[in-house]
C-alpha cells in the first residue's frame, strides 16, 4: 500500500512537471531574437549636444537639471568621436541602456583580426553627488580585460561624464541616475 502511494505521488509530480514544460515550451526552446543595431546619425548626436546645452542653461539659472539621453544619442555621439580619432580600432560600436546597466559592444580590429568587445557597466552617484562607474564585465573575444585596463577605463569614463556634465566650470552634483530600457536619466543641480 505504501508503494502504491509513492508511485501515485511520483506520477502526479511527473505529470505536473510535464504540464509545466508543455505550457512553457515556446519560451524555453525559442531562439533569442537578434537585436536591431542602434542607428548612428548626426542628428541624434546634435540632439544630445543640444540637450546638454539646455541642461546647462537650467543649471546656471539655479534649477534642478534633468537630462535624459537615449541609446541612439549616446551611440551616435560616441561613434562620431571615435571616427574623428583614427588610432582607435573599434567598429560597429553600440551603447545599450538595459537592466540598469550601460552595455557597450563593438568589434576591435587589430592586425587583421576582428574580436568582439563587450563591456557592461553600472553607474551611480555617491553621497557627495560624484559619479562612479563600475565594470561588471569586460571582454575582448573570450578574454577578460586585465584589471589595470578596467581601472583606467572606469577613471576615464567617470572623468568624461563629469566633464560633459560640468557647467561653466561648476560641478553638477548628481542626485540620481536611472537607466531604463533604452534611456538614461540624470538628475542633479549645480554646487
Amino acid at each position: 500500500m505504501r508503494r502504491l502511494h509513492l508511485s501515485s505521488f511520483l506520477l502526479v509530480i511527473a505529470s505536473l512537471v510535464l504540464a509545466s514544460l508543455s505550457c512553457n515550451y515556446a519560451k524555453v526552446f525559442q531562439r533569442p531574437t537578434a537585436t536591431s543595431p542602434v542607428v548612428v546619425s548626426t542628428a541624434a548626436a546634435t540632439e544630445f549636444a543640444d540637450n546638454l546645452e539646455k541642461a546647462a542653461a537650467t543649471a546656471v539659472s539655479g534649477g534642478t537639471v534633468t537630462l535624459t539621453v537615449t541609446e541612439q544619442q549616446l551611440t551616435s555621439a560616441a561613434m562620431l568621436e571615435l571616427q574623428s580619432q583614427s588610432d582607435i580600432p573599434v567598429q560597429d560600436f553600440e551603447i545599450r541602456l538595459r537592466n540598469g546597466q550601460i552595455q557597450i559592444s563593438g568589434q576591435v580590429q587589430q592586425d587583421g583580426f576582428s574580436l568582439p568587445l563587450n563591456i557592461i557597466l553600472e553607474v551611480n552617484a555617491d553621497v557627495a553627488g560624484n559619479l562612479h562607474s563600475q565594470v561588471v564585465s569586460a571582454k575582448i573575444g573570450p578574454f577578460p580585460l586585465p584589471e589595470d585596463i578596467l581601472n583606467q577605463l572606469t577613471e576615464q569614463l567617470d572623468q568624461m561624464i563629469t566633464d560633459q556634465l560640468a557647467v561653466n566650470g561648476m560641478k553638477l552634483v548628481i542626485e540620481q541616475i536611472t537607466i531604463a530600457e533604452g534611456s538614461m536619466t540624470v538628475t542633479g543641480s549645480i554646487q
